[in-house]
């Protein structure tokens, strides 16, 4: 996230370390106070903890996924990471910009005209008894 190798770190941060880290990495992140970090961590840390102890259920029903295509995948393809919790089809639509700016302006109008397009699609389906007012 910060652009700082965990590799060059060889002991536990503490939290004026990740402050000065996260300032002079991520200028996203310049404004935070320590009292903000600290919560982030906590909170973070807290997420980490439920996700490990959470079992995941299969969604029964199809996906639209919006990839980040400025961004090099992690674990694979959008197919291959979500397949096992997704048992209807997965359309992926990249979207040009980088995951941190997925919540831009121009990355979120193109994804409503997407999510528009979808709920049109499935409303005047047939059978459905509705008609798209656009």
């Amino acid at each position: 996230m910060t652009g700082h190798p965990s590799a060059d770190i060889d002991h536990p941060l503490s939290v004026p370390e990740v402050t000065t880290i996260l300032r002079d990495k991520n200028e996203l992140l310049t404004g935070l106070t320590e009292e903000r970090i600290t919560a982030f961590i906590e909170i973070f840390t807290r997420n980490a903890a439920l996700r490990s102890a959470s079992a995941v259920g299969r969604f029964h029903g199809d996906l639209l996924y919006f990839r980040a295509a400025h961004d090099t995948p992690v674990n694979g393809s959008a197919e291959e990471t979500w397949r096992s919790l997704v048992s209807g089809r997965i359309e992926t639509h990249d979207i040009a910009c980088t995951h941190n700016a997925m919540t831009q302006p121009a990355p979120l109008a193109h994804i409503g005209q997407v999510l528009a397009s979808h709920l049109d699609a499935i409303r005047d389906s047939p059978g459905n008894g509705h008609q798209s007012v656009r």
